[in-house]
């Protein structure tokens, strides 16, 4: 990011939380926010890619964190449920969300279905734009 600041790069990707201090006091200026819709915790004032552009909802899906908990295949869906519901009500935690926004921690539940719709439209969309990254990917 010092590059950036210095004016010797053109562009950084990085979580919010990460860019949040320079955006505010003026050495980035925040361009936009890689989420689906609605404006970010911390910077409030740069536009989602949905708002940005009109496929912008995709492209979150496609350059967005996600991190999936996963449990051993064979788990009873009984066990699942729990497990789910459990997630889903820590996740929901006041005090914890507090914590996870002064600390500058965007907090976002998916359910099981929707990272999974997003795993695969990853994998359409390397497939489909193969032919235009493989050849950067073989020269290493």
């Amino acid at each position: 990011m010092l590059a950036l600041v210095k004016g010797e790069a053109d562009a950084y990707m990085g979580s919010e939380s990460v860019v949040a201090n320079l955006v505010q006091t003026g050495d980035l200026k925040g361009l936009v926010l890689v989420q689906k819709s609605g404006r970010g915790q911390i910077l409030p004032d740069v536009p989602s890619l949905s708002e940005a552009f009109p496929e912008g909802e995709e492209l979150a899906d496609m350059m967005g964190q996600m991190r999936v908990l996963a449990a051993p295949p064979g788990t009873p869906e009984g066990t699942m449920k729990v497990l789910r519901e459990a997630l889903k009500s820590a996740m929901a935690n006041q005090e914890m969300l507090s914590k996870a926004r002064e600390a500058q921690i965007p907090i976002n539940y998916d359910t099981a279905e929707e990272a999974l719709r997003i795993a695969q439209l990853r994998v359409s969309f390397a497939e489909k734009y193969r032919d235009a990254w493989m050849p950067a990917y073989e020269k290493k």
